[in-house]
């Protein structure tokens, strides 16, 4: 089936570029081949308000296509309840919108994400490894983007930065202020989104803080 997403993305099994508006362009890479396993864009660009950073493909995710378009993935509901994002969007092509494009989004803000292992597929992140050259690849990336703020969503990231990022400070839940060598990102992390008992209401205190941040970075106002 032919997709609709305006990125890099699967068409029949080949590699196809949609256009982008000029203020909409962005850097669209996907794995080092285009049969490769892992289905899911990289939305990245440099200038970014935002940049998520989350573990690894999920199946149902990958199979759909779509970043967070799982049967019980919740990211983009919190993201629309912590008004990161407004209004509410259906998350099987959110992705689309959210990280495309600006027009849903607070302010106007630049979004985008990408997973610390990109190479892999697996729903149980039991069983999700990665290696220092995953770690490095990452880190180096988001000092060539130079995002604003870095938004980790999973906790298992957030200990492989800490364990072998040689970050200047530790990371843990909420604003880690500019914790990376050679990067002015500020760095949340916040709670994976789904399938964890931790309450909606601390992600979303998270979230909430982070738009904070983004407003007063863009000059507008949270009211």
């Amino acid at each position: 089936m032919q997709s609709t997403c305006r990125l890099m993305g699967f068409t029949s099994g080949r590699c196809s570029r949609i256009s982008l508006a000029p203020h909409e362009r962005a850097i669209f890479k996907k794995d080092r081949t285009c049969g490769s396993e892992v289905k899911l864009a990289k939305f990245i660009r440099s200038g970014l308000d935002v940049l998520f950073v989350g573990l690894n493909a999920p199946s149902q995710s990958n199979s759909n296509g779509h970043w967070f378009s799982g049967a019980g993935s919740r990211f983009f509901k919190l993201l629309a309840k912590s008004q990161l994002i407004v209004p509410k969007i259906a998350k099987e092509c959110a992705d689309e919108t959210v990280f495309g494009t600006t027009e849903i989004n607070y302010a106007g803000s630049r979004l985008g994400v990408i997973d610390l292992v990109e190479d892999l597929v697996m729903t149980d992140s039991r069983h999700v490894r990665f290696t220092q050259h995953h770690v490095d690849s990452l880190l180096d990336l988001i000092r060539e983007l130079d995002p604003h703020f870095v938004c980790i969503i999973h906790s298992k990231v957030t200990r492989g930065l800490n364990a072998r990022g040689n970050l200047k400070s530790q990371l843990n839940y909420w604003p880690r202020g500019a914790g990376l060598r050679g990067s002015n990102a500020e760095f949340f992390v916040n709670y994976f989104p789904t399938g964890n008992a931790i309450p909606d209401e601390s992600k979303l205190a998270i979230f909430q803080s982070l738009r904070g941040r983004v407003s007063t970075r863009r000059g507008t106002s949270t009211s």
